[in-house]
């Protein structure tokens, strides 16, 4: 396997492991042991996206996800996958539509 796809296989899976906590690039990239210039580059080659893009639609997956399958309010909802406004989701949310 690719050295490339192999750490950021790594990254993906620890992103989805703590899709609830705020994940910052330093600390992925730390984990994968590059730069943070070089990972951001890295991981928008091999994935397709910025990590960015990834984490919030992940994280809007999810919030979809749980949508439809519980009877949770959105706030709460917002507040567990990390936005620290409600407002702030409902505008990514409404914006992947």
């Amino acid at each position: 396997m690719n050295y490339y796809v192999a750490v950021i296989t790594d990254v993906i899976e620890t992103i989805e492991c703590s899709i609830s906590s705020r994940l910052t690039l330093a600390e992925l990239s730390a984990r994968a042991g590059i730069s943070d210039f070089h990972f951001n580059r890295m991981f928008s080659t091999v994935a397709g996206v910025t990590l960015k893009q990834y984490v919030l639609g992940r994280k809007l997956a999810y919030a979809a996800e749980w949508l439809r399958t519980t009877n949770r309010p959105v706030t709460d909802i917002a507040l567990e996958l990390g936005f620290e406004y409600p407002e702030v989701f409902s505008r990514a949310f409404k914006s992947q539509l």
